[in-house]
């Protein structure tokens, strides 16, 4: 199913169209400040024109030493349920050093992002099975962040590094066991915050190279993640890279002042995946935490779950 079309302003002086979504085609129009057009979002920065226009325009710049090029001004119609009433189930998996309930909260407290799909997604954390080191959360969160988040904390799993310099990750099995366990009990997609992100692309890249058939997600979404940096996945990351692997739609956010996420790394995560497929949002105000959503962004998010839940049985 297409992404539905919205209507994008040109918030820039002049913004050219071309015949490709790349800056290196051949130039076909342009559009001035002010000047609307009907586009839909090809996730990679890129809008492709549609109703009687031709070519793509580029809507953020930041690749190419610019900012916000186009914005999106009106919202697709907002969809309805299906007529079973049926919702998306999406299973959450939270950060490193963190629980259900914090995700839970940076969701519908924090962010925006959890009341504005609600009538169309019902979210289900699961618990990471690792206890988080002590020593590792007094070191890396204050006192005044953990009143408000308190534990217990956990971990999908914690990276030892011995004296000669190796590595292990303790507690990753036990941690794609756990999730594997429970999406048999049927869910649409897996959402997955930080290092819970890095442990869905594990699950996902397992499935695709050894013919898993126990985990049938119709979508995959990520926030605040980078590529597993597990050795035994280190092959598996670069082939995806190399050739787009993943083909299960994805809807990936990533925040421009993510003090452990790098954008280049998080820009790794998205060229996993079928681009075709693929809806990327930037927030270039967003810190590592599920980022507030504006008009526009969360037009695109609900035209991704909508498309999601119209194929959905």
């Amino acid at each position: 199913m297409q992404p539905a079309a919205t209507v994008w302003e040109v918030v820039h002086e002049r913004v050219i169209v071309r015949s490709e979504p790349t800056t290196a085609s051949k130039l076909v129009g342009c559009h001035k400040k002010g000047d609307h057009v009907t586009a839909t979002s090809l996730g990679n920065g890129w809008i492709k024109l549609v109703g009687g226009s031709a070519g793509y325009m580029l809507a953020d710049g930041t690749n190419v030493g610019l900012a916000e090029l186009l914005r999106p001004v009106s919202a697709p119609q907002k969809p309805t349920s299906a007529p079973s009433g049926r919702k998306l189930r999406v299973l959450c998996l939270h950060g490193q050093w963190n629980n259900s309930a914090i995700l839970q909260k940076q969701l519908s407290s924090f962010s925006n992002l959890g009341p504005g799909v609600d009538d169309l997604v019902e979210f289900t954390f699961l618990e990471a099975p690792n206890p988080s080191d002590p020593h590792e959360i007094a070191k890396e969160m204050p006192a005044s962040l953990q009143k408000l988040l308190p534990g217990p904390y956990a971990d999908w799993w914690q990276k030892l590094v011995a004296e000669d310099g190796s590595t292990t990750y303790k507690g990753v099995e036990r941690s794609l066991e756990c999730a594997r366990a429970k999406l048999q009990e049927g869910f649409d997609g897996i959402l997955g915050f930080s290092q819970g992100g890095a442990l869905a692309t594990m699950l996902l890249l397992q499935h695709a190279n050894s013919g898993l058939a126990d985990l049938p997600l119709r979508f995959c979404w990520l926030v605040c993640a980078r590529c597993s940096r597990h050795p035994s996945f280190a092959p598996l990351v670069e082939q995806a890279i190399a050739g787009a692997a993943l083909k299960v739609p994805s809807l990936i956010f990533h925040c421009g002042q993510d003090e452990r996420v790098p954008r280049e790394e998080a820009l790794k995560v998205a060229r996993m995946f079928d681009a075709s497929a693929s809806t990327v949002l930037h927030f270039p105000d967003g810190r590592h935490m599920v980022p507030r959503l504006g008009e526009g962004q969360l037009a695109e998010v609900r035209a991704f779950l909508a498309a999601q839940l119209g194929q959905a049985p």
